[in-house]
């Protein structure tokens, strides 16, 4: 049997976050993984998926060379296959990247399962593991429905879709949350035939019913959106066919992206009398990340929040830092902020309008267009949406949706600021230079402020809270 302070069982993200805050304290621990090392978002998550974007989008720009006097756009083609080992090509080098920083510390790197004893000790492959605390950081896997499994040589997931040497000519995408939406256009940028098929029209996370329209309406433009679930079966002109009641289209394969799932099972966390909630997981403390009454934490996906990288990052620094000190301090949380790296952009930050409404908060919209936003215009991407959610009463900001070109950098503004607990005159004091597409979050803002019960000019804003040194005039 081997004793140590601190066991943190997985070596992704959040895992790795942890050690990096246990190895603060002490020196007495252990990393237990069995599984694929190099973590979630650089081998099959973010990184290839936003490398496989960024060359369709470079693809998908010559139809504007034409227009700006770039002769020669109608000659460019694609090669699928080199495409897709280049995105390969960069994936291993964020994946070496990561590899090589855990070479550091491989004495502490224990390849096996887990499975807790007890709430102390882990029984890890032949060996016994006694922790004074444990960290679960064990990430999570794609979800594909078990009716759909004798199928899977046609069927992708995001974990075997970057490793595809080509890319079809006719693909379904099941599912349009963030990752759907997101491989769906860029396979549509492509060349590929797509179909995306989703049971609900909150496209991306978005949960506001007018940027829902707008954003089906743009992405239809490059690929057919269907509502309802799906009927997968074999057979037809092409290896699947896709039905939605009366409606069925004939692809090369399909990439299933609806949802993913903590890899929670086999630890035995109900064996030594956690209790466990339908789905499997335990009740866990969000500003601690402890599971109560036990010297057990959980952190990043594994602990079915929102599966993205900073959450997974910052959950892991928490887990670690209490699990090192065998105490539970309390974290605050940042706002909620995820970005979808479709075209426009597609963000939400903080509270959205569905669970405002749901929750009947008094609240106003403030709403801006990129249809006439001058440097939208100039760089011939001016459609767009950003909704903004404002307290009617105190004028805090509340939270923000939008599908807008630079998304991405307009909704990290919005979380600044809704870290910082800010009202909109106070945002509005901000300085936004000209021209630039931050000038539209500004006028979401500033249609907010004119729609309070208690309404401020922005000159008046800015007035000084004490009167200049030399007196007044």
């Amino acid at each position: 049997m081997r004793t140590v302070d601190v066991a943190i069982i997985g070596a992704g993200s959040a895992g790795i976050a942890a050690r990096s805050e246990v190895v603060r304290v002490t020196d007495d621990y252990v990393v237990i993984d069995d599984g694929t090392l190099g973590t979630t978002c650089a081998r099959v998550g973010c990184m290839p998926s936003k490398s496989l974007i960024q060359v369709a989008n470079d693809f998908h720009r010559r139809a504007v060379f034409e227009e700006m006097g770039i002769a020669g756009a109608s000659a460019l083609a694609v090669d699928r296959g080199r495409a897709m080992a280049h995105v390969r090509r960069l994936r291993d080098a964020f994946v070496d990247a990561v590899l090589k920083d855990m070479r550091t510390w491989q004495e502490h790197l224990v390849r096996a399962r887990a499975h807790f004893v007890d709430a102390n000790t882990l029984a890890v492959g032949d060996d016994t593991i006694k922790a004074k605390a444990v960290v679960i950081a064990t990430g999570s896997r794609p979800v594909m429905p078990v009716a759909w499994r004798p199928l899977s040589r046609h069927l992708l997931d995001t974990d075997s879709f970057f490793e595809a040497d080509t890319l079809p000519d006719r693909m379904a995408v099941i599912g349009i949350g963030a990752i759907g939406t997101e491989l769906g256009l860029a396979l549509a940028r492509l060349g590929v035939d797509v179909v995306a098929v989703s049971t609900n029209r909150a496209i991306a996370g978005l949960s506001s019913p007018a940027l829902q329209e707008l954003a089906a309406k743009l992405l239809s433009r490059e690929m057919q959106i269907r509502y309802g679930r799906a009927m997968l079966e074999a057979g037809g002109a092409r290896p699947l066919r896709v039905g939605i009641g009366p409606e069925a289209w004939d692809v090369d394969a399909a990439l299933v992206a609806v949802g993913r799932r903590p890899n929670m099972a086999g630890l035995g966390l109900d064996e030594i009398g956690v209790a466990l909630d339908e789905k499997g997981l335990p009740k866990v403390d969000p500003t601690t990340m402890r599971i109560e009454n036990t010297s057990i934490y959980l952190a990043g996906d594994a602990s079915g929040g929102r599966a993205i990288f900073h959450e997974a990052v910052d959950e892991g620094r928490m887990a670690g830092f209490n699990a090192a000190r065998l105490e539970s301090h309390c974290f605050q949380r940042s706002p909620r902020l995820a970005i979808t790296f479709s075209d426009p952009n597609i963000a939400v930050v903080g509270r959205g309008w569905q669970s405002l409404t749901n929750d009947g908060v008094d609240f106003v919209t403030g709403q801006a267009s990129f249809a006439r936003q001058g440097r939208a215009v100039v760089m011939g991407e001016s459609e767009g949406q950003i909704e903004v959610y404002v307290d009617r009463k105190s004028g805090k900001l509340l939270g923000t949706e939008m599908i807008a070109p630079r998304a991405e950098h307009l909704a990290h503004l919005l979380a600044f600021a809704l870290s910082m607990n800010v009202t909109v005159h106070q945002f509005l004091q901000m300085p936004f230079y000209h021209p630039a597409i931050e000038e539209g979050l500004r006028t979401a803002v500033k249609d907010a402020a004119y729609k309070l019960e208690r309404r401020i000019r922005d000159i008046e804003a800015m007035r000084c809270a004490e009167p200049p040194a030399g007196g007044t005039v």
